[in-house]
Formats: structure tokens, C-alpha cells, sequence
């Protein structure tokens, strides 16, 4: 029995050798494995409507180096932000952050061209959220920040020529808060 195993070890070697296996010298990969070449990104992102469980498909692309769920393409957004702005609107204190992901749906949002995530925001004492829209993960973390120390948040902001706050993050900051901050 073991002569056998040494035997067709030998020639499973040979054939490996000679390019018998196909692959061009290597055996032949078994489906969906990777150990060879590394795996690329897909080409579409699927988003799972989680109002109404349809169904709809982005061309994923860009730079995943800086992803925001409010400045990349939505492919890249579904994949990469959105989860990120999930984990970090369920750690925000003090604030109920929910997140509108609507627009990402076809069939609920039929005529949106360029889908932006909504933030519903409801501090203490407001009788109604508010809808701020094209909200990404810097805006998020921002608002974190700012509920958990004031002047560190507004320190760590950019600052235009003039060395005032960056006024678009200022109003993303005013309109998550609903008020000046």
C-alpha cells in the first residue's frame, strides 16, 4: 500500500512538472480559491434594502485609502463606509443617530441619481429629529467627538485662511446638533 502512495505521488509530481494539470505547471485551482493570484475587488456591491429586502447593484471603484460614505462613489460607499457609519452612529451618546440608507435603494428611491446617506438625529429635548443629508463617517466621529469633549472637537477641525473653522464642516456639525455648536 504505501509503494503505491510514493508511486502516484511521483506521478502527480511529473505531471505537475511537465504543465500536465493545466495552469501552466501548477495544479489546477480549486472554485473560488486565492491561494495563487490575490483576489480582486468586485466588480459590483450588492445593497440589500433592509425597508423593503430588494435588491440593488453598484459598480464598485475609487480609492479605498480615504473611503467616505459621503464623497466616494456608492459602490465604494456600501462596501466600505457604510459599515463603518453603522458601527459609529450605534456608539454616539447622548444623541439617538439613526441612519437613513434609503436612497442606496432603487425600488424605494427610484429617481435618486446620486444616493447620499441621512443621518435622523434627536438630541435631548428636540420634539423632532432632523434629516441631515450626505453624512459620512468624518461627520459621524466629528459629532462623537463633540458630545464627548466640546473644544477638543472644534480644535481638531480645519481651518480656513483666516484660522475660523472650515465653514462646510461647521454647518454639517450645526445641522447634526441642531444648533450652534
Amino acid at each position: 500500500m504505501p509503494y503505491l502512495l510514493v508511486v502516484g505521488a511521483v506521478v502527480l509530481l511529473v505531471l505537475i512538472l511537465a504543465g500536465g494539470c493545466g495552469g501552466g505547471g501548477r495544479p489546477p485551482m480549486p472554485p473560488n480559491a486565492c491561494c495563487y493570484e490575490p483576489a480582486g475587488v468586485p466588480v459590483n456591491t450588492a445593497y440589500v434594502c433592509p425597508k423593503c429586502g430588494q435588491r440593488t447593484l453598484y459598480p464598485t471603484g475609487g480609492d479605498v485609502s480615504n473611503v467616505d460614505a459621503a464623497t466616494c462613489s456608492a459602490g465604494m460607499a456600501l462596501q466600505v463606509g457604510l459599515p463603518a457609519c453603522r458601527q459609529i452612529a450605534s456608539g454616539i451618546r447622548g444623541f439617538v443617530v439613526e441612519l437613513d440608507e434609503s436612497e442606496f435603494c432603487r425600488n424605494c428611491s427610484p429617481n435618486v441619481k446620486k444616493p447620499q446617506l441621512i443621518a435622523v438625529v434627536r438630541g435631548p429635548g428636540d420634539a423632532q429629529p432632523r434629516r441631515v443629508k450626505g453624512i459620512g463617517q468624518t461627520d459621524l466621529r466629528r459629532l462623537q467627538e463633540y458630545l464627548r469633549d466640546r473644544e477638543k472637537a472644534l480644535a481638531g477641525m480645519k481651518r480656513d485662511s483666516l484660522g475660523k473653522p472650515d465653514p462646510d464642516q461647521m454647518n454639517k456639525l450645526r445641522g447634526l446638533l441642531g444648533r450652534e455648536p
